[in-house]
């Protein structure tokens, strides 16, 4: 009997990129543990989200993600399959994006399964410092 595959996001962390050892280890580079802070108004930065999800069941599911940045506007929108054969965790990470910071506040990221409904999945408060502060 084939079982339906159930997705649970158990960490998604914002940093700069993710990299992959030979021995296939994952490397997080540049996380951000609070608020994402740029130093002048207009910044372009390039930013990734690696996951940690627990799935069960027999086969795949989509995820679909998207991501606002401060202003509302989007700045990525994309799929991907998840595939189970049991229960286990798994890490995946989204493709770089690119987000241009032309005002303070949130940076979104939002996920569905199937056409469902979009739950937020991140939040980042993005800040605008002055290199004096």
């Amino acid at each position: 009997m084939k079982k339906e595959v159930t997705v649970k996001f158990l960490s998604a962390i914002n940093c700069d990129d993710v990299r992959k050892e030979d021995n296939m280890k994952e490397i997080i580079i540049g996380v951000y543990t609070g608020n994402i802070v740029v130093f002048e108004k207009n910044a372009t930065i390039t930013l990734c989200v690696w996951l940690y999800m627990e799935v069960d069941g027999n086969g795949s599911i989509d995820v679909e993600f998207r991501g606002f940045d401060p202003s509302g506007r989007p700045v990525f929108k994309g799929k991907m399959a998840v595939t189970a054969q049991k229960k286990n965790t798994i890490s995946s990470t989204l493709p770089p994006f690119h987000i241009t910071v032309d005002q303070e506040g949130p940076l979104k990221i939002q996920y569905r399964k199937a056409g469902g409904r979009w739950t937020n999945l991140l939040t980042k408060k993005v800040v605008i410092q002055s290199a004096a502060d």
